[in-house]
């Protein structure tokens, strides 16, 4: 996984169940891409809300600037306190990082509830004091938010594949449809099943089935994007999205993944394997039914005309 799908996954792992957890992706001239609900209650309320938000301006110490003349057009990771908010109100201080790639800006923190940069000698005073009973409390509290993170990925995968389940594949939809409407850009889907899938496990058991089903889900995940989102639908059946693909583009990609399923050795069994696929992209007027009634309406077409092809639907 690369830097910028890592990031992105931070991002809509932790932007519903965490306020501490700071994640920021940036324009470089500073206007706010995306955002967790930790990085937004650092600027002043009534911007919060606000599209297209210039956010360089709230970047105090070290200013926005300062961190991209550090950043430089390399990979550099710019890494310590800052200060953010409103100059003339309220500033909070966290402990993160800032990185680049290609023309977007990534920023990474973590925030206690408490101002750094407002905190008093007594209250220091008091942290330095905690007893080991209140200091374990605090490590617990931590445990179970990360436990909480952990557990709240685990409920959007697919615990045979390791890909997104369908739940994560729903909440997928709505993020990609919202965003590709935001932003004036495309999305492609596609719709991968696997021909004759139940000969498979008459035959050989569902044992080895499961393994085949790993064996594509693998094949997928090494034939899309690193930004793109693999699920498994249900069944033998998976769903790609495809944020910024034309349907031209997801059919490359399908055939790419048809072309390596019929292949592929698979050494458990010694049958021929091969996978049919529905392809679509976003209209103006879909809705997550909508895009995902067309592109099965594809799939259903490729499996009905002869299969291992792949079938577009505009």
């Amino acid at each position: 996984m690369t830097a910028i799908s890592a990031v992105r996954l931070l991002l809509q792992t932790f932007a519903s169940i965490s306020n501490s957890t700071v994640i920021a992706i940036l324009s470089e001239r500073g206007e706010l891409l995306e955002a967790s609900a930790g990085f937004l209650q650092l600027l002043p309320e009534d911007r919060r809300s606000a599209a297209h938000l210039d956010v360089s301006r709230y970047f105090i110490q070290p200013g926005y600037a300062r961190i991209l003349r550090d950043l430089g057009s390399s990979e550099q990771i710019v890494s310590g306190l800052f200060t953010i908010g409103d100059r003339s109100g309220v500033t909070q201080t966290v402990t993160g990082a800032v990185c680049r790639a290609h023309d977007e800006i990534f920023f990474l923190a973590e925030q206690d509830v408490e101002d750094l940069t407002n905190i008093s000698k007594a209250f220091l005073k008091q942290v330095m004091d905690l007893s080991d009973a209140q200091r374990n409390v605090i490590a617990d509290l931590r445990k179970m938010k990360r436990a909480e993170a952990v557990s709240h990925l685990e409920a959007l995968t697919d615990p045979l594949t390791g890909l997104g389940n369908r739940r994560r594949l729903e909440d997928g939809l709505l993020v990609e449809i919202a965003r590709a409407r935001r932003q004036g850009g495309q999305l492609g889907i596609v719709m991968a099943d696997l021909d004759h899938f139940k000969r498979v496990n008459d035959q050989y058991g569902h044992g080895v089935g499961d393994v085949v089903l790993k064996s594509f889900a693998e094949l997928i995940s090494n034939s899309i994007r690193p930004f793109d989102l693999a699920t498994r639908f249900g069944g033998e059946e998976f769903v790609v999205l495809m944020p910024g693909a034309s349907l031209e583009d997801a059919e490359s990609c399908a055939e790419r993944i048809r072309v390596s399923i019929e292949n592929h050795d698979f050494a458990e069994i010694d049958l021929p394997v091969t996978s049919s696929f529905g392809v679509t992209s976003l209209q103006e007027t879909d809705t997550p039914d909508t895009l995902l009634f067309r592109v099965d309406a594809a799939l259903y077409e490729a499996k009905e005309t002869g299969r291992n092809r792949v079938v577009c639907s505009s």
